[in-house]
């Protein structure tokens, strides 16, 4: 079943949707040539968690660290 769903929209007609299961993640890199962000969420066993690192945009990965832990939710158990 999905757990992480994400949207992008864009200047074409249509957005574009990605989806992944609990045990996976889902990654998104914005970017210019200079600069740009990637955020990634995943669940750590106890809840989710939403990274966003700085990139170098299209000339180059994202650098270091991330630069905040943006949003952690904690399950509760059953």
């Amino acid at each position: 079943m999905t757990h992480f769903y994400g949207t992008l929209t864009g200047k074409t007609k249509s957005d574009a949707t990605a989806c992944a299961h609990k045990n996976g993640s889902l990654q998104a890199h914005v970017k210019t040539y200079t600069s740009g962000i990637f955020v990634t969420v995943m669940n750590n066993g106890k809840g989710d968690e939403f990274f966003v690192y700085k990139t170098n945009g299209t000339n180059g990965e994202r650098s270091g660290d991330a630069m905040t832990l943006v949003y952690q939710s904690i399950e509760k158990e059953s």
